[in-house]
């Protein structure tokens, strides 16, 4: 009886492992800098381009190349409406040794890769958002329409000289409440031969769109993946977002702001320079995230856990995985590169 309740218990095992795919890996620390002490103390939007990290700081309104020693090399960019000045950056990506900035109003900024002021041009209210370049002739757009019933329709557009090729296309109902958080309602991650796609947060399901062939080519989907619920302590600062949110924006205290009950089934992908996918879910284990990697083809390489507080600032290479990681206690961000050490 008791080598069958054994025997039984090691199937579990293993059955349990082979469903939920338990983290095997770990990242380790290779090094870190406070961004206190870089100058930096809002950063909202990291990337890294041929070995100088490039971060933008809300409360500076200013980009930051930082070395690869953690030294600031330079600063520039600054709020304004005239040349070279923007007023709230979206997104921003390298092309052909030069840098661009996408405004929110309606302007794509130019540098260069040391931060000095090349060009802009102001792009119609009505054009799509350029969310990043595969090379001059190849890049992704969003596109956001409102219909006449005020419904709203999000679209991720490739496009390859002339032609244009609808990726997804998502239509969100009109209702009186405001996500404080999403902005589409997809997710994306394009490197060069690929673009992965999560077309709703409600469940477990990746496309790859292969960019060479021009079509979806492969998927990964868990059928049986659950939904957790925000705890007491995310709901609590919801509820104070909201309360900052009202007091400085009186128009939107017309709407009835919810805050939604489950999490997304996938919290956010990236893609590194070799095609990998990086996917990051909101399953917390110890304060942190589980992180899952795969190759191009869509095979399962390892997983692990990174910090929670980590996963809209995330940039993975072919070696190292750089974060900026925000330490509550001290209310210090720290920038941090990590190297991924597979089982």
């Amino acid at each position: 009886m008791i080598k069958k309740n054994i025997y039984f218990g090691i199937c579990f095992v293993l059955l349990f492992c082979f469903c939920f795919r338990l983290p095997a890996g770990q990242l380790k620390l290779i090094k870190q800098v406070s961004l206190d002490d870089l100058g930096i103390l809002k950063p909202t939007l990291l990337k890294v381009h041929l070995g100088n990290t490039y971060i933008y700081d809300e409360a500076a309104m200013s980009f930051f190349i930082i070395n690869n020693e953690f030294k600031v090399i330079k600063k520039f960019g600054r709020s304004g409406m005239g040349p070279g000045e923007y007023r709230m950056p979206l997104v921003f990506g390298f092309l052909n040794n030069r840098l661009w900035v996408r405004d929110a109003y309606d302007k794509m900024i130019w540098y260069n890769l040391a931060g000095e002021f090349s060009e802009e041009k102001i792009q119609p209210k009505k054009l799509c958002l350029v969310m990043e370049y595969i090379d001059a002739d190849q890049y992704f757009l969003l596109d956001n329409q409102i219909e006449l019933n005020r419904d709203r329709i999000d679209s991720l557009i490739y496009v390859t000289g002339p032609e244009k090729i609808k990726l997804i296309e998502i239509k969100v109902p009109f209702q009186l409440s405001v996500d404080l958080e999403k902005k589409i309602s997809f997710l994306f991650a394009a490197s060069k031969n690929a673009c992965y796609v999560v077309p709703s947060d409600k469940r477990y399901y990746i496309r790859r769109f292969d960019i060479a062939k021009k079509v979806f080519a492969g998927e990964i989907e868990k059928k049986n993946s659950r939904r957790i619920k925000y705890n007491g302590k995310e709901i609590a600062e919801f509820n104070e977002k909201k309360k900052k949110m009202l007091e400085s924006t009186p128009y939107l205290q017309q709407f009835t702001i919810k805050f939604p009950e489950l999490k997304p089934a996938v919290k956010q992908i990236y893609s590194d320079e070799m095609d990998r996918l990086y996917i990051i879910l909101p399953t917390i284990q110890e304060g942190k995230y589980s992180l899952e990697l795969y190759d191009k083809t869509l095979k399962y390489l390892d997983g692990c856990l990174v910090p929670a507080t980590a996963s809209n600032l995330f940039f993975p290479t072919s070696g190292s995985i750089y974060l900026v990681n925000f330490e509550e206690k001290e209310e210090i961000y720290w920038l941090q590169v990590y190297s991924f050490l597979s089982r």
